[in-house]
This record gives structure tokens, sequence and C-alpha cells, in this order.
């Protein structure tokens, strides 16, 4: 919580200015109230008025000024935390990230920047505010009557520690409805990811009650949380609301019995609203402070460094050979035997064969860095000795399914750009006049074999000296796959290619062959 609290600290200050200021003006109205003197033969100063509305009209331009600006700001201070949190998700291990998934983390971290926001925007200021004039209304009404002032001064802690000790507990809850839900959708995704088997088995009784069962465990945990969030809050409130009411009491008894001018009643009867008021947000600021504290402990379990990748400091000038220094090998709790040629030189082109589920992903994958191993050796360092993201330029992995964005043809080619130089390398088997074109959502105006072009020219672009292509034509056609392969094939003087394919004819393209086979 510090650390974010720091690295917005100029943020919070000109917020806090801005709160000083506009509730200075609040609490001057009350003040201005008591001067005048009610039930005296002289005439009323309707200045009074004009002064009072001049004030009201003043604060209600700064508040305006305040919030125009703080939204100005926290666009910056948005993007920079979720910059951050994004750039913490990049560093996590391969293995925590596909154990939680991208899409589950991607939600999260956008949960947990609008907590920072509403904290930092709301909640820090609501707390310089709600101390300055709850307890500034304190001792203007203990200059009255101090019995009463001493009654409003209990409320103020009793409030903040209610609804502390209600936040422990909600975020407890909150942790097991946020787990159950997450599941719950998980496995209602899992069975609608196909959109064959949805159409095939949709109307089957089992998969209605399937997913009914699944809603119910979702929707149940969350009735769960919210019934016990409102009933707290609502025995709260109702206090706060019974000691009110026995404070007017007190002021009519006190007037009954002339204890009480006409004055003290008048402003007493200005500062209860505002008081409650300022009391009420201490109730708002503990529900975004729970969500605020919930945010952090995603980031610290989550998101923490320990589960960051080992990052080495060795940097290399280009990457000539690759030694694979274990044939038996346990990766990902997939164990798997490797067999054939295990130094890897520029020029070569490895096929990688094996039955499906043998390890071949998994071998290249770890070639590529994703996971942590000890059995390849880059220019005779291991991988825990390289920097990563230098390493990840030189060696690039190019999966099945290709990630196309709704952007230009071009742009995503230039996702795979380091550097600017880079821009003018010249892009195989891709119609130019199409650059500029923008791409629909998932690539729906491209063919197969042209998004595996577009996933093949993005890795190109840093001109790597390793390339491992992972089943990348199984999805397209014969003629499209020869083309793609003819053109890759071509810029292996200066690389290595790793291909893992079931296509016989491909074999014959390789002069190197590594086997995988299961245990």
């Amino acid at each position: 919580m510090k650390e974010y609290v720091l690295k917005n600290k100029r943020f919070i200050i000109l917020m806090s200015i801005g709160t000083l200021i506009t509730t200075f003006l609040i609490l001057l109205v009350p003040i201005i109230i008591t001067s005048i003197k009610f039930g005296d033969d002289e005439i009323f100063d309707y200045k009074l008025v004009i002064i009072i509305s001049i004030v009201m009209l003043v604060s209600l331009f700064l508040q305006y000024i305040i919030i125009f600006f703080r939204e100005k700001i926290a666009v910056d201070m948005n993007i920079k935390n979720s910059l951050d949190l994004y750039d913490r998700m990049f560093k996590l291990k391969y293995n925590n990230l596909i154990k939680l998934g991208p899409s589950y983390l991607v939600d999260r971290i956008s949960t947990v920047v609008s907590s920072l926001y509403l904290f930092l925007c709301t909640t820090l200021t609501s707390i310089i505010t709600n101390i300055i004039i709850s307890v500034s209304c304190v001792f203007i009404v203990m200059y009255y009557n101090f019995f009463l002032g001493v009654l409003l001064f209990i409320i103020i802690p009793f409030n903040y520690f209610g609804y502390r000790e209600l936040n422990k507990s909600l975020q407890k809850k909150s942790v097991y409805m946020q787990k159950a839900s997450s599941l719950g959708y998980q496995n209602i995704l899992a069975l609608m990811a196909n959109s064959d088997f949805m159409k095939q088995y949709s109307s089957y009784p089992f998969t209605n009650n399937y997913i009914k069962e699944e809603l119910f465990s979702i929707f149940k945990s969350i009735k769960d949380v919210n019934v016990f969030a409102q009933s707290m809050s609502t025995i709260l409130k109702f206090i706060n609301i019974y000691v009110q009411n026995i404070v007017i009491f007190l002021i009519s008894y006190d007037v009954i019995k002339n204890k009480l001018g006409i004055t003290p009643v008048v402003v007493i009867s200005v500062i209860l609203p505002i008081f409650f008021n300022s009391v009420n947000e201490i109730t708002r600021l503990n529900i975004s402070s729970h969500e605020f504290k919930s945010g952090i402990n995603f980031i610290n379990e989550e998101l923490s460094q320990e589960h960051f990748e080992k990052n080495g400091s060795k940097v290399l000038d280009s990457i000539n050979d690759i030694k694979i220094i274990k044939t038996n090998i346990e990766q990902n709790n997939i164990k798997f035997k490797i067999e054939g040629d295990f130094h890897l030189e520029k020029g070569d082109i490895i096929y990688v064969s094996g039955v499906s589920g043998s390890g071949k992903s998994t071998l290249l994958k770890s070639i590529a860095s994703f996971y942590e191993n000890d059995y390849i050796l880059y220019e005779n360092f291991y991988l825990n000795e390289l920097q990563l993201e230098e390493l990840r330029k030189k060696v690039v992995y190019v999966a099945q399914e290709s990630v196309i964005l709704p952007i230009s043809l071009e742009r995503n080619l230039q996702l795979g750009c380091f550097e600017e130089h880079n821009r003018d390398l010249k892009v195989k088997g891709i119609d130019k006049e199409r650059l500029t074109e923008k791409i629909y959502e998932g690539g729906r105006n491209l063919s197969g074999g042209e998004k595996q072009r577009v996933a093949i020219a993005r890795a190109l672009y840093t001109d790597p000296d390793v390339l491992l292509l992972d089943e990348v034509t199984s999805n397209i056609d014969d003629e499209s796959t020869k083309l793609i392969y003819r053109d890759v094939l071509s810029l292996s003087k200066n690389k290595i290619i790793f291909i893992t394919s079931h296509d016989e004819s491909i074999r014959k393209m390789c002069n190197k062959e590594i086997v995988v086979r299961k245990g």
C-alpha cells in the first residue's frame, strides 16, 4: 500500500490542497451564521446572505476546477499504474501465467487500477475532508453544549473501527466469492469454448443443468457476501441515525427548558447535517479501502517478485549454436526423452518429430526461454545466466494459433519490431498494397495462410538467430504450406530453424532431426 501511495504522492498532494480549500469554504458558512444575532431589534443585514451565496458559489467553482484537474491527472496516473501491473504480469514465470490465465490477470488488473484510482482520488482526500469537517463540527457544537459535542465525537471512532472490522470480514468473504465466481465462469467457458460442441449439445438436458449448477454456485456466493455486507452496514447506519435523533431530542429539550437560545439552535441545526454527512462518508471510505487492500493483496500474492522469471545479466551478441545436454527431461510435469542431434548451429533446419502429447511444444518453448531449464545451452551459457528480454529478440517462437489484432496489417507486423531500422525489413509473401488495410477482429478478413504469414513475418522483424515454428501450418492447405516454408527456409543460412510438423514432406526440407518420445 505504501509503495503506491508514494508513487502517486504528487497527485495526492494536489488533491489534498484542493480539498483543504473547499473544506474551509464549506465550514465558513456556519461560522458566518454564528455571527448573526437572531432575535435582536436591529434590522437584519442582508449583506450576510450575499456573502454566504458568494462563498458557496466560490466553493462550487473550486470543486469543479478540482474535479477537472483531478480527472486530467488521473489519466496519467491510471496509465502509469496499469503499465506497472502489466509489466509485473509480463515478468511472471510461464507456469504462473498459464495457471492464472491471461484473461483473468487482465480483468483483475483492470479492477485493481480502478480501486487504486478510487482510493487515491476519493478515499485519501476524503480522509482529510472528513477529519477536518467532523472535528470542526464537534468543536462548534461543544462551544454551545459540551455534552452534545462529546456525543458527536464518539461517533467518529465508532464508525471508523466499526466499518474497519466489517471490511476485514468482507475481505475474507470476497476472496471466496471471487474464486467461486472465477471457477464457475471458467467451467462454463470450457463448455462453450468449442462452437461445434456447443451447437451439437446445447439442447441436451445435461448441458443446461450443468450451466444452471455453475450459475447457482456463482450467484449464491455473491448473495452470501451481499447479505452480510448490507446487514452489517444497516446496523451501523441505524446506530448513527439513533444517535442523530438523540442529539435532536436533547436540543429540543434544552430549547423547551430555555437552556439554549435561537442562535445555538440554528447553528447546531446547520452543523448536524454537515457532521453526519461527513461521518457517513467514512462508510464509503472504508469500502474503498477494502477494495484497495484487496487489490494490493492481489499484487503481493499473484504479481509478487517471487513469481517473476529469473533474469541473468549476460547479453549475447548473437546465437551461433545451441546445445541440448540432457536426453531425459522433465518439464512442466511432463517427462519426455529426446533422440537425435543435440548440437545445433546456424544454417541447421531441425525437424522435431513425435506423437501428439510427447513434449515437442514443451521442448520448443523451453528453447524459447518460456520455461526455466538447465538442459539448454546458448553459446555455452545456461538460461539463468542470460538477460531474457535480449535473448527473446534472438530466439523467437511462433505458435500454431497466430495472434492478430484489429489494427492495420503493418502495425500487426511491427509488434515484433524492437528498433526503428527493423521496419525496413523485407516481408515475404504479403501483399504490400494491403499493409495499410484494417484487420477485423480475430483476422476475419485474412485467410489461414495469410494469418500465419503475418505471424512468421512478425517473428522475422527482429531478424532472430533462432526461429521456432510449432505446427504453424497444421490448419492451412498444402499449397500455402509449401509457399510459407519455401520463403522461411530461404532465410536458413544465417539462422537455426526448428520445425514441428506431422507433414512428411517438411522432414525432407530439414538437415537434422530430433525425436521426442513420452517418458
